[in-house]
Parts: structure tokens; sequence; C-alpha cells
């Protein structure tokens, strides 16, 4: 009861893609701290998020890189023909200038360093959905 949310707030659903069973378990309970952001869904991998995402159809996949059955990078090219309209952030420990480069060049709305406080995280995920206009 104490994470209501005002009737005039804007809910954010978002798609988990980790092969992390914890990392997972941790972005969901720090997502669930947040009035505006509702966990959906979870895959721990590529063609997982790509099934996840056509089904569920979320404002937002939360993408790791290094997952199997098609990697971050090849995820989120796939996912903006499949879901246009789902902005993906894309979260990695591997932070260097290249990778950042890759995700955004793949689709990526953004991309998020594991190093950084989650705060960056909800901020990206928040930023994402303003930027694509949908009120």
């Amino acid at each position: 009861l104490f994470n209501q949310r005002p009737k005039d707030v804007r809910m954010i659903s978002v798609l988990l893609v980790d092969d992390d069973e914890r990392v997972r378990q941790g972005l969901r309970m720090r997502l669930g701290l947040e009035v505006d952001l509702h966990v959906v869904g979870e895959a721990h991998d590529g063609a997982e998020a790509l099934r996840q995402a056509a089904r569920l159809q979320p404002d937002v996949v939360v993408m790791d890189i290094q997952i199997a059955h098609l990697d971050g990078f090849q995820a989120t090219a796939e996912l903006r023909v499949i879901t246009p309209y789902s902005a993906v952030i894309m979260l990695s420990l591997h932070d260097d200038l290249l990778t950042q480069e890759q995700a955004l060049e793949s689709g990526a709305a953004a991309f998020v360093s594991k190093r950084e406080p989650s705060d960056r995280l909800v901020a990206a995920i928040r930023r994402s959905v303003a930027e694509t206009g949908d009120e």
C-alpha cells in the first residue's frame, strides 16, 4: 500500500532481460520502489526477450549485452523491428566507449553501466519514454 501511485501518473511497463536471475531480481526490486515503473516480464536470453517483447509490448526493455541465443546487440536490433515503440536501455558491466557506441548503433535509446547507481537506470527509463512522445 505504501507504493500507491497518483491517478495522473503514467505507468511505464518494463521488460527485464539478463541471464543472471539475481540481477533480474535486484532490478525488479529496485524498479518496484518507483510508483510509475512496472516490471511486466523477464527473459534470460535474446530469443526469450524477443518472444516476451512481442507478447507484452513493453514501453521499455532493459537489455543486458552478454546473453545467450542472440546477444544484446542482435536482440536490440531485432526488437526495433518487432516492437518499434519499445525503447531499449542497454545495461552492461562492459562500459567502454566502443561498447556504448555499439549499443546505440544497434538501436538502444541509452546505455547504462551496471557499475552506476541504480538511479541512473531509473532516469534513463523515464527519459527514453519521454523522448518517444508517448503520453
